[in-house]
């Protein structure tokens, strides 16, 4: 019998609202998943060193070290491959795309509640479609 552990999701975001709405999200798509929180640049820096998150949901404007930052340490570290990596602002879509085209989803954050807590589905659909197509 294979047990697989839960799914491991990193949350790099400085406002506590936003915060508790994405993790609210993601348990209502994937009650067993594992949230982590950090609220800056540097902390997710550290973390990431130490540790292998499945999905990382990542701000863009943080405190200390950007968004941007973050992602370019992800896609630089050979123990990161094939973490799936979502972008979460409330910059346009196209400007967030611009930013962070190394990321696997670019979400637009809503400002609509009913509408932010379907984050959780379009992050899973992101992460399972990454997975199946191996790209990550």
């Amino acid at each position: 019998m294979v047990v697989e552990r839960a799914l491991q999701v990193l949350i790099v975001e400085d406002n506590p609202a936003d915060t508790y709405l994405i993790e609210e999200a993601m348990r209502a798509e994937d009650p067993a998943c594992k949230t982590i929180v950090v609220a800056d640049g540097d902390s997710a820096l550290q973390y990431l060193s130490e540790q292998r998150p499945d999905i990382v949901v990542l701000d863009l404007n943080l405190p200390r070290r950007d968004g941007v930052e973050v992602l370019e340490f992800i896609r630089a570290e050979h123990h990161l491959v094939g973490v799936v990596v979502v972008i979460f602002s409330s910059s346009p879509r196209d400007a967030i795309v611009r930013k962070a085209p190394q990321a696997d989803a670019h979400i637009q954050k809503p400002f609509d509640l009913e509408v932010f807590l379907q984050v959780g589905a379009k992050i899973m659909t992101c992460f399972r479609e990454a997975r199946s197509s191996g790209q990550r």
